[in-house]
Formats: structure tokens, sequence, C-alpha cells
């Protein structure tokens, strides 16, 4: 698979980034592992071909100081997956993980020509995914080098009256159009409800006003082509306060584990704000590169 773009060798650093314990490597033998139970057998066919297709230069992609590609953070986040799924069937399968190179085409054209390219993208194993059925859509971005996490929650509120499965009494009412600018309502307010939100993690603490908008948009054009449905609602879109990166190497790295602690710990949340510094788990991110080499070479040698 080829990678999202060449990564450049300096960046200028940005300003005032409070300290965050260094992401190490160590001895594999002397990491506890919260997946010491679970094997790659248990996994999907996509993820086992994955990692059938991992190289020694994916690999070499974990070794400090180098930027996480796009096929290790696609094997990190459907690892996370499968993993939880074995631990907690009823969260892991009201998640769904897209492949980093979704947003890069939704990116490039114009809202109705990239839905027509990504718009297959929900087959799995040759059955049609509703993503309105899911609770979480994981969305990884790779932009302008750096990578960052946006995560929708509760799509199905993007359809009318928020029903899993709606058919619209008349669906066109009013069609989704291809304006980004009306694609994302901004709401001040903590509790919105019954409405889909767009939350945006970033290491490095950047603005990207297109995101949820493009995200919004490929969701009411799904709704339209998968449900016949145009008289839906927009999204909102929510920035995580999340922890800072200490370097410019380790956003691939901050993505996986935002993804991880986001999903797992939102249920008993009120809202995304209560996620306060002490929840992230910052000692385990310490090494995180370490566990994920372990567990693809384990999972490597367990599809030889």
């Amino acid at each position: 698979m080829d990678t999202l773009g060449q990564l450049p060798t300096t960046i200028d650093p940005p300003q005032s980034l409070p300290a965050v314990p260094p992401i190490l490597s160590e001895p594999i033998e002397s990491l506890p592992s919260k997946f010491s139970e679970y094997s790659i057998e248990f996994a999907t066919s996509d993820l086992k071909k994955l990692v059938r297709g991992v190289q020694e230069h994916d690999l070499k992609c974990l070794n400090p100081q180098q930027y996480l590609n796009d096929v290790l953070i696609e094997f990190g986040l459907k690892f996370w997956q499968s993993e939880l799924t074995f631990r907690n069937p009823q969260l892991g399968n009201q998640v769904y993980i897209f492949n980093p190179f979704f947003y890069h085409l939704l990116e490039m054209y114009n809202p109705e020509e990239g839905y027509k390219r990504v718009k297959t993208w929900t087959l799995t194993n040759k059955m049609e995914v509703d993503i309105f059925s899911k609770d979480f859509i994981i969305v990884p971005i790779h932009e302008r080098f750096h990578w960052l996490l946006a995560i929708i929650y509760h799509p199905q509120y993007i359809l009318p009256y928020g029903q899993i499965s709606p058919t619209s009494p008349n669906p066109y009412i009013s069609d989704p159009g291809t304006s980004e600018d009306t694609a994302i309502e901004t709401d001040g307010s903590l509790n919105v409800g019954s409405r889909t939100i767009i939350y945006i993690l970033d290491s490095l603490g950047g603005s990207h006003p297109q995101v949820a908008s493009r995200l919004s948009m490929y969701l009411r054009l799904e709704a339209r082509e998968k449900h016949q449905c145009s008289n839906t609602s927009s999204a909102i879109e929510r920035i995580v306060k999340v922890p800072q990166q200490p370097n410019l190497i380790d956003c691939g790295i901050y993505l996986l584990h935002f993804a991880e602690t986001f999903v797992e710990l939102f249920d008993s949340l009120s809202k995304a704000s209560d996620l306060q510094e002490d929840m992230w788990k910052l000692d385990r991110i310490k090494h995180y590169r370490t566990n994920i080499k372990k567990h693809l070479i384990d999972a490597m040698k367990s599809l030889l």
C-alpha cells in the first residue's frame, strides 16, 4: 500500500507545548500487555489480510523518532477494535474504522465527486455496513504531514427523526447539495441532545475547520445514497482538549491512544469535556511503539 505522502525532515516546532512523557522503546519481554489473552486468530479477515501485507519498512516506522505510516495507523486501530470486541462485544461492534485514505480522497475533490470515490468503502466481505447503525465512526486524518483524529458520534442522528434505518417520507424535501459551508453547524451548548457530533482530537492543538464540514457532508450524501433520504440534519463540531505531544514525531501514536481512550471512557462520561488530563492514561503511551511492534510481529508469525 502506498503511504499518504513523503514526510518532511524538518518542521517548525509549535510553541509552549506542555511536558508529556516521552515514547520509549524497551525490551518487549519487560512490558505488560492488556492484549495478553487476545490472539490474531479471533480477528476479522480484513485485519489478517492487512497483517500479511506488512513490509519491513513498515516495521521500521515503529522505531523511536520515526513517523507512523498509514499501514501502522490502520493496523493499530483495527487491532485495538478487534481486541475490544473480544473483551466487550457490545462496544466493539458499535465502532467502525475508516482506512487512512478515506478522508484523503474526500478532501481532494468536491463533495459529490469525493463521495463517489468512497461510497463503496463500507463494504466488508461483500456485505454492506450501515454506518448509521454504529455509535462511533473513527476517521484517521493525515493533514500537512501530521496525524489527527476525527470521531463521529451517533451518526444516525443525521437521518430524519434520528431513526437507525429510516425511509424518508418525502426524500427530496431538501437536498444536501454540495456546499461545504452549510455542512456543519457549530453549537455552543454542552448538551446537544439527539444530534450527530464530530469530535476533533489533535495532539498539536491545530485548527481544522474543514474536517467536520466534509465529514458532515459525507454523512448526508451517504444518507441520500443508502437510505434514499435527503431531509437530513447537519452535524455539530466539538474540539476535544487532549494532551499535547512533546515533539513532532509521535502524532500517530497519540492518534491511536486517543481513539482507544475516548471510545472506552466516553460512555461513562456525561460529555467529552469531562475527560480530564489524568484520565488519558499517559503512562501507557510511553511504551506504545514497543507494544504495537510486539503485537504486530506476533500476529505476523501466527499467520505464516
